[in-house]
């Protein structure tokens, strides 16, 4: 038996982590609709269900440029993003 068929089960065997992530496709929507009111920023959609109905591949977009808008500049904890 060589080293590297020694590692394989090592490798394999590691905890893995997730090194990349954009915020748009992890931020839970009822938790956008809060940020948004505390922000006061208008979004496209009224309820938490609208938005979820529109939440398609071809809506992606629209649904990027709402994210970030109700946002603005604080995160969820209301600590600067900046």
């Amino acid at each position: 038996m060589t080293m590297t068929d020694d590692l394989g089960p090592f490798i394999r065997d590691l905890p893995k982590a997730e090194l990349h992530v954009h915020i748009e496709g992890t931020l839970e929507p009822e938790l956008l609709c809060e940020m948004a009111g505390r922000n006061g920023t208008l979004l496209r959609f009224r309820t938490v269900e609208e938005l979820l109905q529109r939440i398609t591949f071809a809506a992606f977009n629209r649904s990027w440029i709402s994210t970030t808008k109700g946002l603005g500049r604080y995160g969820p904890s209301g600590t600067s993003l900046s």
